[in-house]
């Protein structure tokens, strides 16, 4: 996909139903971001997080 590809709300949404794995989030400016899933100790700290 070109790094100029703009989605809109509605293709966004479709995007993150169809990959609900995945952690995206969309900038002021419309660009996609992809965020790293977190490490082991990372995520074990996270999960007993209360």
């Amino acid at each position: 996909m070109p790094a100029t590809a703009g989605f809109t709300s509605d293709q966004f949404y479709d995007l993150c139903r169809a990959n609900p794995d995945w952690k995206l989030e969309r900038t002021a400016y419309g660009d996609l971001v992809v965020m790293a899933p977190t490490g082991g100790e990372t995520g074990a700290r996270n999960a007993y997080d209360v």
